[in-house]
């Protein structure tokens, strides 16, 4: 199969799939989410569709890690602590559960490099599904936390400078590794 034709089912994939997460009703979730981060509805809502799209990613590609921060982290840990209604979600878009590994359960012996390259390959995973970057308004433009330490990413993928190794860290790394899902 030529690579036009893997591209078209790809689109045809994500269509389904964007289906099927839009009918799901987040705005429980969401209610949760604007009261406790003191956002506004229109906040919540945008983050919930970016979840929604990451999900969506983590359920496509079974066999790669993918990683997220933020508010869209933040969106996620509230959405799984309503637990029965995150179960059917992930039934529903992914047939099967989308566990949430934290940066604690990331094996230490993996190079900072992998890891923060995980959020660089979720932005690209992103594109390509979606055939738009990620809302900048929503996603971080930057490879790492918010001091930006590994710079910003590039459009087209591929990351900014390169990050350093664990060895080289002054502080905690592991603040700097952003949680994972298929990991």
């Amino acid at each position: 199969m030529g690579r036009v034709e893997n591209e078209k089912l790809l689109s045809a994939l994500v269509t389904d799939l964007k289906t099927k997460a839009d009918a799901i009703d987040l705005s429980t979730v969401i209610k949760r989410f604007c009261r406790e981060k003191d956002v506004p509805k229109e906040r919540g809502e945008a983050v919930a569709r970016e979840l929604k799209r990451f999900l969506i990613i983590c359920s496509i590609s079974k066999n790669k890690s993918y990683a997220i921060r933020g508010d869209i982290d933040e969106m996620w840990h509230m959405f799984i602590i309503f637990t029965r209604r995150y179960s059917d979600f992930c039934e529903q878009v992914a047939g099967r559960f989308l566990h949430h590994v934290p940066t604690e359960d990331i094996e230490i012996d993996v190079p900072i490099s992998k890891t923060s390259y995980s959020y660089v390959r979720t932005l690209e995973a992103y594109e390509m599904a979606f055939n738009e970057p990620p809302p900048s308004t929503v996603w971080s433009t930057k490879v790492s936390d918010e001091h930006g330490i590994f710079g910003p990413v590039k459009s087209g993928g591929g990351g900014g400078t390169s990050p350093p190794s664990r060895g080289d860290c002054s502080n905690d790394c592991k603040s700097y590794f952003p949680p994972c899902c298929n990991k």
